[in-house]
């Protein structure tokens, strides 16, 4: 494991296994379909040390269905682990699993926390541009489409 390192009182350590374990099940999602719930994030700085922020919400995604995540609101567990250390592409993988599997997020909105645990599902609408939502570029979409 690497070097213990302290940044604001937070063990590293700790974040740099929960990193390895996201890791680990991104291993296991390659080469399977591995689909999302409707979102995407985006850091409001180019460090690490904040939350990211719901970017967007897909309509026909699962977080959309559920009504309850909005644009805004701050991601900050995923299965329970704590994700503020994470790079984006680390947090895209513990979110992205098998259809009809669910995941849990912490959100928090307007100051309040609160679960929400989705089902994993392809979503095939389609961006502003006409695009496959999958493959818009300008933050990390998490769920993928079926019909590329």
């Amino acid at each position: 494991m690497a070097s213990i390192r302290s940044r604001e009182g937070v063990n590293l350590s700790w974040q740099e296994n929960v990193a390895d374990q996201m890791r680990e099940a991104n291993r296991q999602s390659e080469g399977s379909n591995a689909v999302g719930v409707g979102i995407s994030l985006e850091r409001q700085s180019s460090w690490l040390d904040c939350y990211p922020q719901i970017a967007r919400v897909f309509p026909g995604g699962s977080a959309h269905i559920d009504g309850r995540i909005r644009q805004g609101d701050w991601l900050i567990k995923v299965d329970g682990r704590d994700i503020k250390y994470l790079p984006l592409n680390n947090i895209k993988q513990a979110i992205l699993g098998g259809t009809g599997t669910l995941v849990q997020l912490e959100i928090e909105s307007d100051g309040a926390k609160f679960l929400v645990e989705l089902m994993r599902r392809p979503n095939n609408a389609k961006g502003e541009s006409g695009q496959n939502v999958s493959h818009l570029h300008d933050s990390i979409p998490l769920f993928t489409n079926l019909n590329p």
